[in-house]
């Protein structure tokens, strides 16, 4: 890939994150990108079976990455889709796409929608999701993931994994009853400062299933310090437990 294209590739993924950090309640920007195939680069790809509230999420393995657990949830119109990928490789830089196909309780596809990461070290737990506006008469049954890793180059390696992080706590919005927030404390093991990580929650219900998330890109935490974030949730009913899953900002 040449690296004018790479450069094109980083700035569309920043406007897109600029746009969903102004409007976190507002439907998502449809955004097109063009992931260019490049010589004899390697990548890889995962499906899914399609997850429902009611149906675990089996781990399979294929390649370069891996769908860990998947799953989605809904308030009104607006569903959260997410998925928990893991880098299979030895090392980080490669382009991390995963398309959600949104099923009705027929199987018909009601709406897709895909979000672009990256992996910054190997053997990373991501996690990868995006919100969906899918109107005020749908109601999704399940979510089938597609996960696409590709060794490109458009994106550095890190040193360090950032790790994840349990809620301290989970409360409702104050103003919307089937909103909720949850608190984390997101530490940052370098010592260097953090500028605009990559924060994604899933969130889980009583009984242990994948129940919605959210995310987050704080400006900057300091070095060998930490910040409080209090993210948005869309949730199917209240998350009992939430992961914020912290990665190297673009």
């Amino acid at each position: 890939m040449s690296e004018f294209v790479g450069r094109l590739m980083i700035e569309r993924i920043r406007a897109r994150r600029r746009y969903a950090g102004l409007l976190p309640l507002a439907a998502a920007l449809a955004v097109s990108l063009a992931l260019t195939a490049c010589g004899s680069e390697k990548q890889s790809v995962d499906t899914s079976a399609p997850q429902s509230a009611s149906t675990p999420t089996t781990e399979k393995k294929a390649g370069l990455g891996q769908i860990v657990e998947s799953g989605f949830g809904q308030s009104g119109q607006y569903v959260w889709v997410t998925a928990l990928v893991k880098n299979m490789s030895d090392h980080g830089g490669q382009t991390v796409t995963v398309n959600f196909n949104l099923l009705d309780k027929s199987g018909a596809i009601l709406k897709s929608a895909s979000q672009v990461e990256s992996f910054n070290v190997a053997n990373q737990l991501q996690a990868v999701g995006t919100q969906v506006d899918v109107g005020l008469k749908d109601k999704v049954a399940s979510v089938q993931p597609t996960l696409l890793v590709k060794e490109e180059g458009a994106f550095p390696e890190s040193k360090t994994d950032l790790g994840s992080f349990k809620a301290g706590s989970i409360t409702k919005d104050q103003y919307v009853d089937t909103l909720w927030h949850a608190k984390f404390t997101i530490k940052n093991p370098t010592d260097q400062p953090l500028q605009s990580p990559r924060i994604g929650v899933i969130c889980k219900g009583t009984d242990g299933k994948v129940n919605g998330g959210g995310t987050d890109y704080p400006d900057l935490v300091p070095p060998s310090g930490q910040v409080v974030i209090d993210p948005n949730l869309i949730t199917t009913g209240k998350p009992t437990t939430c992961t914020a899953y912290v990665a190297a900002g673009i």
